[in-house]
């Protein structure tokens, strides 16, 4: 199979689909990778090296994308890439479809069979191409709570950590899945005071109580009303509950934000404009805070990117194995053999199959095959 690996083209993105190792074990088994040239350049990986591993070093995004049967991708394509889909091809990569109409029409248009990295799930629920990138999250979430809580803009002078064993912050974290859990240990690892609320707590609570034990989940499903009661004693709030657009509902509300002390800080990461949070807005890694109602907001929807060698590592290590079935077997056979793909499929020859994009945006779901 042919194998496309373009570079990314989202603003501050370093992370690169496949490493240098990964082609060489495409290659090997008979596969052809092209790679644009500089994909790699923000993770450590320079051209020579892709070349080196038996890729076709190609210097346009276009004749990648022309070249690939299966492109694979880290962040979800910009309008200026769907210009190069074409029919036939398999996307794999995140693809945060239900946000972005456009999106799904190009990919209808041009008979895309898309494999949404972030909906591959195992029986279990568990994401193994999103859970990498969401420890990463979470911890890099704390990390720059403390970070702005101590610096301007915000300027609350308060330190994310514990002083003769007392704790100096108060961390609220909003849902307790991989990143809430990432979040909590870290943050307890600090010293900081943490709360955990969850819309099912009961679900959460085992696992967050093997990673953060001194973190305290609320026992009530979290709902705005209760949130909102907490806001007035935290200093940090870090949100890792995705939104859901077919509701609506806001955990926390511009009301809310004006209890909270001057100088706290929110670390979203869902990061969806008028999500969990209501006064969130998606910023960049090169301009990624604002100040609303007193409160320092950082929302950068690609964090992990920050740290580009780790997070290529991560998500490059958990994603080789599937391009590598898909590549070896086909998509069908794929499937068959790891059944969380299907999970991911959102469109497949020119229809859609994801049911919860289909009722955000108001389509007509297809049946899956």
């Amino acid at each position: 199979m042919r194998i496309g690996v373009p570079k990314e083209i989202v603003a501050g993105e370093k992370r690169v689909s496949v490493t240098p190792e990964g082609v060489a074990t495409l290659t090997r088994a008979g596969h052809v990778a092209f790679v644009q040239s500089g994909a790699g350049a923000g993770s450590g990986y320079a051209d020579e090296a892709y070349a080196a591993a038996g890729a076709e070093v190609v210097g346009s995004a276009e004749g990648v994308w022309a070249s690939g049967e299966l492109v694979a991708k880290v962040k979800q394509p910009l309008e200026a890439e769907t210009a190069r889909f074409h029919e036939g091809l398999i996307y794999l990569g995140y693809c945060h479809a239900v946000y972005r109409p456009w999106l799904v029409d190009a990919l209808l248009g041009k008979g895309v069979t898309t494999l949404a990295a972030e909906d591959v799930a195992l029986p279990n629920g568990d994401r193994p191409l999103l859970i990498p990138m969401s420890e990463i999250a979470g911890r890099l979430a704390v990390l720059t709570a403390a970070h702005y809580l101590a610096e301007p803009p915000g300027s609350a002078g308060v330190m994310l950590g514990s002083v003769d064993g007392q704790a100096t912050a108060h961390v609220l974290i909003i849902g307790g899945g991989t990143v809430g859990r990432s979040a909590a240990a870290a943050a307890s690892g600090l010293g900081a005071r943490v709360t955990v609320v969850d819309r099912a707590p009961e679900r959460v609570r085992e696992r967050l109580a093997e990673a953060a034990p001194a973190a305290a989940l609320r026992a009530e499903p979290a709902v705005r009303e209760q949130v909102e009661a907490l806001l007035p004693d935290v200093d940090a709030i870090i949100n890792g509950v995705l939104w859901d657009p077919v509701s609506g509902e806001h955990l926390v509300t511009r009301e809310g934000l004006r209890q909270m002390k001057r100088g706290a800080v929110i670390v979203d990461v869902d990061c969806a404009a008028g999500g969990a949070i209501e006064t969130t807005r998606p910023m960049t890694l090169d301009d990624p805070i604002f100040v609303e109602e007193g409160v320092v907001h950082y929302c950068v929807y690609n964090m992990p990117a920050s740290v580009p060698q780790t997070s290529t590592r991560a998500y490059a290590g958990a994603l080789l194995p599937y391009v590598e079935l898909i590549a070896a077997q086909g998509l069908e056979a794929a499937m068959a053999e790891r059944p969380e793909l299907r999970a991911g499929l959102v469109t497949r020859d020119g229809v859609l199959l994801d049911e919860y994009v289909a009722e955000a945006q108001g389509r007509a779901p297809g049946v899956c095959p």
